[in-house]
């Protein structure tokens, strides 16, 4: 999946009929000219451009639709997730040779979201007091101060600081996120990016980042992911992962740690497919780059 001419993702086609399969995140909202290169059988490829036609926030999931009608679609493994130590391939467009090989790691597993504002907090009568406000977190960028008041998070009335912890848990990094506060004698609506809890340690975010390149921004918050250990990029992501058999049995959707990246299982994709294909787009999905 090309964005101006770039490699923004992969992809898994999914139908004949130019449906394609990516990681929304990456994709959705990438600015310029979005474009497929499809490869055939003798690995000759062609670039043709590529329309967004749903999207699926709970597992950053989009569909993308190409003029063509002639594509080979993947097979998929629907049953059993892989056991832990079986060994997996990632597919890539262009090449006879997979990108990458590595076992699973763990059992299947949910990875929680890890949203944050930056705030700590006190309950305060008729809203929560903001006690401390983290430098160089989301709240700190949306101009919340040590003091304010929050009264209200997007429409919702807060009374108690496990309700602010709540709404903001059921978030994802990069939401954006409203907070109606008082400042003294004055009322203040905020505009706020959610941001990522390890961002918050920034010694241990450069010490990350001399480990084998970029994470995916969008790596947690997946209902169900294949923990596996093959070493991948960001722009490698929505494209299958395969058994030893050649079906997929997955669509990788993060490189979450140095030594550890996501897949959706087939049985967790595969019942979507066909309302993606009708344009189901259950919600907005932010990148930040």
């Amino acid at each position: 999946v090309l964005c101006d001419g770039k490699q923004v993702a992969m992809g898994t086609i999914v139908d004949p009929k130019g449906y394609i399969l990516t990681k929304a995140s990456e994709v959705v909202t990438a600015p310029g000219k979005l474009q497929c290169q499809v490869f055939d059988e003798n690995l000759d490829s062609r670039k043709l451009e590529a329309h967004v036609v749903g999207q699926l926030q709970q597992y950053d999931l989009a569909m993308l639709r190409i003029a063509a009608d002639d594509l080979r679609p993947v097979q998929w493994a629907t049953g059993q997730p892989p056991d832990v130590g079986s060994l997996l391939a990632t597919t890539t467009a262009g090449s006879a040779e997979p990108l990458a090989v590595g076992i699973v790691s763990v059992a299947p597993q949910e990875v929680a979201g890890d949203a944050v504002l930056g705030i700590r907090l006190q309950d305060a009568g008729d809203g929560v007091l903001i006690t401390e406000v983290i430098p160089h977190s989301a709240a700190d960028l949306a101009g919340l101060q040590e003091g304010d008041v929050v009264l209200r998070v997007d429409r919702d009335p807060v009374a108690g600081s496990d309700e602010i912890v709540t709404e903001i848990g059921d978030r994802l990094p990069g939401d954006g996120v409203e907070l109606h506060v008082r400042r003294g004698q004055e009322d203040l609506t905020l505009e706020a990016r959610l941001g990522r809890r390890a961002e918050l340690d920034l010694e241990y975010g450069d010490f990350q980042s001399f480990l084998g390149g970029n994470l995916s921004f969008r790596r947690t918050g997946f209902p169900q992911v294949i923990q596996h250990d093959t070493f991948l990029l960001p722009e490698h992501c929505g494209g299958p992962l395969v058994d030893l058999e050649g079906r997929v049995v997955g669509i990788n959707i993060a490189r979450a740690e140095r030594i550890a990246s996501y897949a959706l299982p087939a049985a967790t994709v595969v019942p979507w497919i066909d309302r993606l294909k009708q344009g189901l787009s259950d919600a907005s999905v932010a990148r930040r780059t």
